[in-house]
């Protein structure tokens, strides 16, 4: 059974106090300061004594003003944090790997629980997570580069890029839809009539893929509503197939995990725990290995795989321009709607959690993620997560609290 949101909130609450209880030490302080002022008293009443048989001319000392006591220590970054992941860690509430860096200084890492919990293999700092919907952050940063290479452009519409493709309104719908979810077309995985559940662990060929897409059907016309869909991003994964004549895997490879030597990214397959890979849990009176989905139905909507140091690594250059221009991140940072169900402001591959907070989440399975870099403090945090117990919206709690201890 998973805890519930008023037990998570507890946890946070607690385990931040702790953060600044715990630091200021056990002192004896105001013990003593007590002992002192009997003492005081002792020494009055013994001079009163001297006073009443004559002693009128001895000069009455005055007792040294008591020392202000030291003020207590402000616990640190890593004293704070450590608090609130071990009190998580303490009460089995999740399993995984943090990382924290600025402007590419690491700050912070810890992994707690396990990738394999049946064989006891335990996480560590090179741990392989599937990230979600992060994953949309890097197709968006393909999408840009094959804009500056003029491969693409953010007005080319569906019906140029995918002729024969029966979507609705394909004519309208163009790539900057796309980004900014802004296309009408329905989410895949949310079909009622087909649930993702039933299928997402199949392979899934591309025809198949593009007909489920089609027969999730439109929601609105495009360009006058936001709303959140994997089907945007994984007809991106295939424009961008078609753009650069390459698989989706080695366009990833080409542009971004090898310039930047991240060793621990790329789309995913089937789990290997023998290659630091984590199985995901979820939680029923212990944890269970969750089903895992086929990331040939996750594409480039969800189904790369990372670690905290690599996402760290991501961000710096993603924010530094050093994969993509500025004005190019400029767009991916825009605003382009509010997401009708979740409340999130959107840009074209990036969600903007605050006003110099970017960054996106990511769930698939047992995995839950969260990327959010401070444009300010060039600060950015990388939450990668194979178990929690929870719902989303309490991971993006702690998120939030962990965001407001790095970023304070």
């Amino acid at each position: 059974m998973k805890r519930n949101n008023l037990y998570l909130k507890q946890t946070f609450i607690l385990s931040l106090a702790l953060s600044f209880i715990s630091f200021a030490g056990c002192s004896d302080k105001d013990d003593k300061k007590i002992t002192d002022e009997k003492g005081t008293e002792q020494k009055e009443k013994e001079k009163e004594k001297e006073r009443e048989k004559g002693n009128e001319n001895e000069k009455e000392k005055e007792p040294e003003p008591e020392p202000e006591p030291d003020p207590k220590p402000e616990p640190t970054l890593q004293e704070k944090l450590d608090a609130l992941f071990g009190a998580l860690e303490s009460n089995n509430l999740f399993m995984g790997s943090i990382a924290i860096s600025q402007d590419g200084e690491s700050l912070y890492k810890k992994s707690a629980g396990f990738t394999d919990v049946e064989e006891g293999l335990k996480a560590h700092e090179n741990s392989k997570y599937r990230i979600g919907s992060i994953s949309k952050v890097f197709t968006a940063v393909l999408v840009f580069k094959a804009i500056e290479e003029n491969r693409l452009s953010l007005d080319k519409t569906l019906k140029t890029l995918m002729p024969g493709v029966n979507i609705a309104n394909a004519d309208k719908i163009t790539i900057e839809h796309l980004l900014s979810h802004r296309s009408g077309i329905a989410n895949y995985t949310e079909i009622e009539s087909n649930p993702y559940s039933e299928w997402h662990f199949k392979e899934t060929e591309k025809k198949a893929m593009i007909d489920i897409i089609v027969s999730a059907g439109s929601n609105f016309t495009p360009g006058t509503k936001t709303e959140y869909s994997n089907s945007n991003f994984a007809l991106l994964t295939y424009i961008l197939e078609d753009a650069y004549k390459k698989r989706f895997v080695n366009i990833l490879e080409d542009l971004i995990t090898n310039p930047l030597v991240l060793k621990n990214t790329y789309l995913g397959k089937s789990t290997d725990t023998q290659d630091n890979e984590s199985h995901s849990y979820t939680y029923v009176n212990a944890w269970k290995k969750a089903p895992e989905t086929h990331i040939s139905t996750a594409l480039g909507a969800g189904g790369i795989v990372s670690s905290p140091a690599d996402l760290l690594l991501f961000g710096k250059a993603l924010f530094g321009g050093a994969l993509i221009s500025a004005e190019s991140l400029e767009k991916m940072k825009t605003v382009q709607g509010i997401d009708l169900n979740l409340g999130a402001p959107l840009g074209m591959g990036l969600v903007q959690f605050d006003e110099t907070l970017f960054g996106h989440p990511g769930t698939i399975d047992g995995f839950i993620s969260a990327f959010m870099h401070c444009t300010a403090s060039k600060r950015t945090i990388a939450l990668t997560f194979n178990a929690f117990q929870g719902e989303f919206e309490d991971f993006l709690e702690l998120a939030f609290i962990v965001a407001s201890i790095v970023f304070d």
